[in-house]
């Protein structure tokens, strides 16, 4: 388990410094950073919705854990991600 206060900007050189930084740009309110964790043709669709996923809380965010990875090809990699989070915090599985 990744804690939130030890996220950190782990770069883009795996999926899971991907997820890392990630939830670090989230934590650090960085949305640029954030979206460039997406391949562009998500990121941009992302910037044109009203509810941005992006624009989450995370004040309640406690952690991230990866769980699974399977890789499907040279250039995708699936991955399963435990999120934890305080008691009363909304449920998300990925």
């Amino acid at each position: 388990m990744i804690a939130k206060e030890r996220l950190s900007d782990a770069g883009f050189g795996s999926p899971e410094a991907a997820i890392q930084t990630l939830f670090w740009a989230l934590r650090e309110g960085n949305q640029g950073k954030a979206r460039r964790c997406f391949a562009p043709e998500i990121a941009g669709g992302m910037m044109q919705r009203p509810d941005d996923p992006l624009r989450v809380s995370m004040d309640r965010f406690k952690g991230i854990r990866v769980v699974a990875k399977r890789v499907v090809s040279t250039d995708e990699v699936k991955l399963g991600i435990q999120f934890s989070a305080e008691a009363g915090a909304a449920t998300v599985a990925c």
